[in-house]
């Protein structure tokens, strides 16, 4: 559901951004997408917390935003860099036999092993997804419109 809810909105904003179909061209619009940025990262940071996905605080602090310009299309992009775990709690998959062994290896000698938590997570070989990014985006959807609006269509 989620997912469906998340293409939809992808759909939506593009059709808009169409619409538009140039490039940035003062420093309103680049403020307006500056705070898009700085929205969807601070709610991701906020559902990872929620979601329990923050042990250490790496994948917290590595969500991030850029806003990136290639001709005439101008992106805000948000995500994780450098922390390798980070697609699969958003995704979910298969937990290998060795991302098991050394997920559990690591909690062992670090003195974090709560079996009481990770088994919420992991269902047989299966990782659980527990999406950080998509419902920040989707959870905001009318404030971001009205971001883009208020700068672009003025």
């Amino acid at each position: 559901m989620a997912n469906q809810a998340f293409v939809m909105l992808q759909k939506r904003l593009q059709r808009q951004l169409k619409k538009m179909n140039a490039p940035i061209r003062d420093a309103g619009q680049l403020r307006a997408l500056t705070r898009i940025g700085v929205l969807i990262m601070n709610e991701a940071k906020k559902g990872a917390t929620k979601k329990k996905i923050i042990d250490s605080g790496r994948l917290r602090a590595s969500i991030n935003y850029v806003i990136m310009q290639r001709g005439k299309l101008t992106e805000v992009i948000v995500g994780t860099s450098g922390v390798p775990y980070a697609r699969i709690n958003e995704l979910g998959g298969d937990f290998t036999a060795n991302m098991r062994r050394a997920m559990f290896a690591n909690l062992r000698a670090t003195g974090r092993l709560n079996r009481a938590r990770n088994k919420n997570v992991i269902k047989g070989d299966k990782w659980m997804a527990r999406p950080y990014l998509r419902p920040a985006i989707i959870d905001n959807e009318d404030r971001i419109l009205e971001i883009l609006a208020d700068a672009f269509w003025e």
